[in-house]
């Protein structure tokens, strides 16, 4: 996540970050339970003065249902005093900035996860055709896909009936393939890390225009009005 933030952000936005604790797989057990660093990171980066603070994990804040991410989010406003949302969030509104309805999904997930995100998305009114996983368990392996292998993935599971792809994962490169992806199957594109800046960007009151030509059409669009 941290290479493609840097990789994009304008003149004058400085990225930092922090660890939730080691993560050596990604079982459902060692997602949740990095929640349970959610509030000394938020702690390290507050004292940053930083302007706002991205749970930076997919899979780690829906798999236990948007209650839950809610929840997680509030736990970190509250340790900061600094505005913050978590990746699934970013997805659910970049989805509805871009109009989505239905969609494919691709991930590095095992089938239980991709289940999990898959019901977390249409608990929240999206209509999900296909998912397909890649079943890896290190985050370490997912890290060292290509960006092109990630495109395969999602080139996959499009079909004529879905009008966005979204491909989930922060370990998983993709802004180099974004643009491409949507000119080639002329579908709307978002991923996990994308979104996750997107709206960063957004709630910074940050132009986000120019991104768009190299990094989807979701910086092309407003987050949503509440």
């Amino acid at each position: 996540m941290e290479n493609e933030f840097l990789m994009a952000v304008q003149e004058g936005v400085s990225v930092h970050t922090t660890r939730l604790g080691p993560v050596r797989d990604a079982t459902w057990e060692t997602l949740i339970k990095m929640s349970d660093h959610a509030e000394r990171a938020a702690e390290e980066l507050a004292c940053c003065d930083v302007d706002i603070i991205v749970y930076g994990c997919t899979s780690g804040s829906f798999l236990k249902g948007p209650k839950f991410e809610e929840e997680l989010t509030d736990r970190i406003y509250k340790i900061s005093n600094i505005t913050s949302f978590t990746t699934s969030k970013a997805v659910l509104e970049g989805l509805r900035s871009l109009g989505s309805k239905n969609i494919a999904i691709a991930s590095p997930y095992s089938q239980m996860t991709n289940e999990a995100e898959k019901k977390f998305l249409e608990a929240e009114g999206f209509r999900v055709f296909q998912i397909e996983g890649l079943g890896i368990i290190r985050p370490t392996d997912i890290g060292r896909l290509s960006p092109y292998q990630a495109y395969a993935m999602a080139k996959r599971v499009n079909s004529e009936e879905v009008d966005t792809l979204f491909i989930s994962c922060t370990d998983l490169r993709t802004f180099e393939i974004i643009s491409p992806l949507e000119r080639d199957l002329r579908k709307k594109v978002i991923t996990s890390n994308q979104a996750s800046l997107w709206m960063a960007i957004q709630l910074l009151g940050l132009d986000t225009e120019d991104m768009g030509k190299k990094f989807g059409s979701l910086f092309s669009c407003e987050i949503r009005k509440s």
